[in-house]
């Protein structure tokens, strides 16, 4: 089985949950050694790099704040010296303080249940 992407490294943002942490899988599973970038779910993060390394890639753990430009701008210097070359970049990284729909939806809300007149 040919691996699209044997010898390339990978960043993805946002690694350590949901689409990110699939896709970084994902991208090491097709060859590519992974960047996993997180800021939160550290645990979560490790495992993964676990999983990368199992499937014989190399993962780099980036906790990093992506709204910090300087820090993002240090974390790719790290992630070029450590794998040598930066291919791909997958932005994955979410940050939401959003209520869950059901619990907001009481009548108080102006997302939700409400009416547009006019």
């Amino acid at each position: 089985m040919t691996q699209r992407f044997a010898g390339k490294a990978a960043l993805v943002t946002g690694a350590s949950s949901g689409i990110g942490r699939v896709t970084a899988l994902a991208l090491a599973t097709d060859g590519a050694d992974v960047a996993i970038n997180y800021l939160t779910l550290p645990e979560s993060a490790e495992a993964l790099a676990g999983e990368v390394r199992a499937l014989g890639r190399k993962a780099l753990l980036c906790r990093t704040d992506v709204s910090d430009q300087p820090a993002v701008e240090a974390m790719l210097d790290r992630v070029v010296a450590e794998f040598g070359r930066l291919d791909l970049v997958v932005l994955a990284a979410v940050f939401s303080e959003r209520e869950l729909f059901h619990k907001g939806c009481g009548g108080r809300s102006t997302s939700c249940g409400r009416r547009r007149t006019g």
